[in-house]
């Protein structure tokens, strides 16, 4: 018998919604971020791109491994519980991150926070499920799917502002004043020489009178900071002759690069205001290693204090399931489908042993797991990896970087809205063909951005956002509302939790896979395999095209329900 859905009840689906999305989104805050922490941590710590991939790697290997156990977990404890002590996990593998300096302390803290992050999915998508029916789930969980895409570009643009603001220098931002004065009075060095004659006459007395031992006076760090910062407000401070006997980045060398082949009145176009002030910091900061706090640290901290409240609220506010509230349960229709573990399959009687046999006997299951694997794998490798392919590849400074790559989740977000509406409406509930088309589309998108993102800024974002539409209105269809249809709201969490858990072994490597053909191959050269992995989840859906949990498939005529 359908429930009647009282005033009461569709409060508590717009909280557990609400709150859940929240929960998740949230999650990102402390996992998008460590993607703009990457190229301040090659350049203030010297990690490398193999270095971040085996960083990636553990991570990735204890998100997947997570998603296997806690699904089950929050099917058995309730996500409240479980997804909570995730959400908490994370915030205290960030806080420790921002004080970190060593390779493998960051390696530690990542599998700590991979284990937190690993709760998030199959736990908030358990705790949707019991509140809504199939043929609404589509576009509510395509909605509910924004979650992660909003959380993405929340993360990285709260990421991209803390470690960018302000743009002037402070007097905290000095991490060696002592060490930077003694550069500054090098007679041999160019570029300090130059910069010393930018300076007053009262700030060259200054730093003439520093002896070179001992702390900077308060008033010499202020004079530096001072000087420097009408510096970088200046002209371009790039000069071949300055920069002769300095290593800069290979980012930062192939924009120069760029900007010398353009005329000056276009150099000078694009070299204003904030640009130039971005582009002359990076050039001091690459020319004085060491010298200078790269910002980092906030990256982890700001994000963490954030999850604390939203952690705070999922915990206090939510309940796992309607009978929590004292509301009648929704009832799914009975099934003896073995592709698709219905009410039938799974009553209050099976133990959590029967259960997770049954989803785990589910062909469509390991269907969509398998497809995920190279949908994550792709997804995971653009998500980590796009502001640092447009710093070092393309010269992106760090700021257009970060924000560009905002792009990719916000394209996503409408795409998820439109394969949700796809799959309800124009399908019939049916998930696969979606799931199909998208990442076809995906494939196509891959083969032209390189071309695309050597033509101009423009052409690069065209082709960031078409395979954002084209990757998240897949990979949010296929592991959520598809996940509810294969396991049921009763095994919902299980049913995600493998089907994230083995997309997550495609995101384990995701990052060595980038590492290997980048270096190897260079840039282009991933997006092609990107062609390669998309066209194969494709077709793997398109194997099931047809596919519906055989409860909701029409019943002939005379035939009774079991």
């Amino acid at each position: 018998m359908a429930i009647i859905l009282t005033r009461e009840y569709r409060f508590w689906r717009y909280r557990v919604f609400a709150l859940s999305w929240l929960a998740y989104g949230g999650f990102y805050l402390c996992r998008k971020n460590f993607s703009i922490a990457m190229p301040l941590l090659n350049k203030d710590l010297g990690f490398t791109k193999d270095n971040f991939a085996m960083l990636l790697f553990f991570y990735g290997l204890f998100y997947a491994l997570g998603q296997f156990y806690n699904g089950f977990l929050s099917d058995k404890f309730g996500p409240r519980l479980i997804v909570g002590i995730g959400l908490f996990l994370a915030v205290l593998a960030n806080i420790f991150m921002g004080f970190g300096a060593a390779l493998l302390l960051f390696g530690l803290l990542l599998c700590v926070n991979g284990t937190g992050q690993s709760t998030g999915w199959s736990g908030t998508v358990k705790n949707m499920a019991p509140w809504f029916r199939r043929k609404e789930r589509g576009v509510v969980m395509s909605w509910w799917s924004t979650c992660y895409v909003i959380g993405a570009i929340a993360a990285t643009a709260l990421a991209t502002f803390v470690v960018t603001h302000p743009l002037l220098l402070q007097a905290s931002d000095l991490k060696d004043p002592s060490g930077l004065a003694i550069q500054l009075r090098d007679e041999q060095n160019s570029l300090s020489k130059y910069l010393r004659e930018q300076f007053s006459s009262e700030s060259r007395r200054l730093l003439s009178a520093y002896n070179g031992t001992g702390p900077v006076s308060e008033t010499l760090h202020q004079a530096m900071i001072t000087e420097l910062n009408a510096v970088l407000q200046g002209p371009w401070l790039y000069d071949e002759q300055r920069f002769a006997g300095i290593k800069l980045s290979d980012g930062t060398s192939t924009n120069i690069e760029t900007l010398l082949k353009e005329t000056s009145e276009e150099r000078k176009k694009e070299l204003k205001g904030r640009n130039r002030i971005y582009f002359n910091k990076t050039l001091l900061e690459e020319a004085y290693p060491q010298k200078f706090n790269l910002k980092w640290r906030r990256s982890f901290w700001v994000p963490a204090a954030v999850l604390v409240l939203i952690a705070l609220c999922f915990i206090s506010f939510t309940r796992n399931k309607p009978t929590d509230v004292g509301l009648q349960e929704i009832d799914e229709e009975d099934s003896t489908d073995s592709e698709s573990v219905g009410r039938a399959g799974i009553s209050a009687e099976l133990s959590s042993r029967e259960i997770l046999a049954l989803v785990l006997k589910n062909p469509v299951v390991w269907l969509i797991s398998a497809m995920y694997f190279f949908t994550k794998m792709g997804r995971y490798a653009l998500l980590f990896w796009l502001p640092y392919y447009m710093v070092e590849h393309l010269g992106y400074n760090l700021a257009e970087a970060g924000y560009t790559s905002i792009l990719y989740e916000a394209a996503g977000f409408a795409g998820i809205i439109a394969a949700g509406y796809v799959s309800d409406k124009l399908f019939q509930a049916r998930r696969m063909p979606v799931g199909a088309l998208g990442m076809w589309g995906l494939a196509i998108a891959c083969f032209f951005h390189p071309q695309l993102a050597a033509w101009s800024h423009l052409g690069n974002a065209i082709g960031i956002s078409l395979m954002g539409f084209f990757t998240y209105g897949p990979d949010a269809l296929m592991s959520g509302a598809a996940a509810i249809d294969a396991g049921s709201p009763k095994a919902a969490g299980l049913a995600a939790g493998v089907i994230n858990g083995v997309g997550s072994l495609g995101q384990m490597i995701a990052g060595l896979v980038v590492a290997y053909i980048t270096i190897q191959f260079g840039w282009d050269t991933l997006f092609y395999f990107f062609v390669v992995i998309a066209a194969i989840a494709g077709c793997l859906l398109a194997v099931k095209w047809n596919w519906v949990p055989e409860a909701h498939k029409p019943r002939r005529a005379g035939a009774e329900r079991s």
